[in-house]
């Protein structure tokens, strides 16, 4: 990775070292509560799949709560898409969103 003359990174290079920390460092809660708010959108609070898993995301900036509803911050979409895209997964949030069948065929 290259480093800017006074040894800071890009924006994109920040961005993508951010997004790959932070995803791969979640717990099976907070990656439960993350596919749901990638799937279903902006969710009460009440109907969330975890507290913990929720209180998790807050912690690490990957999610906010408005009047009740808890969404994913652009970073946790980020992380998200970044998670979803792993060898192991091809696409299994995004088939499930968009009503396309999974596991999706090798093209």
């Amino acid at each position: 990775m290259r480093h800017g003359r006074d040894g800071t990174h890009s924006g994109d290079e920040l961005l993508v070292m951010a997004t790959a920390f932070k995803a791969t460092t979640l717990s099976p809660t907070a990656v439960e509560v993350l596919g749901q708010l990638f799937t279903s959108g902006p969710t009460w609070d009440g109907n969330v799949a975890s507290k913990a898993g929720r209180g998790l995301l807050f912690d690490a900036g990957l999610a906010f709560r408005v009047e009740g509803f808890i969404s994913l911050t652009q970073e946790g979409l980020r992380a998200a898409i970044e998670w979803d895209q792993r060898k192991d997964r091809n696409g299994k949030w995004y088939c499930k969103q968009n009503d396309i069948p999974w596991p999706r065929k090798p093209r």
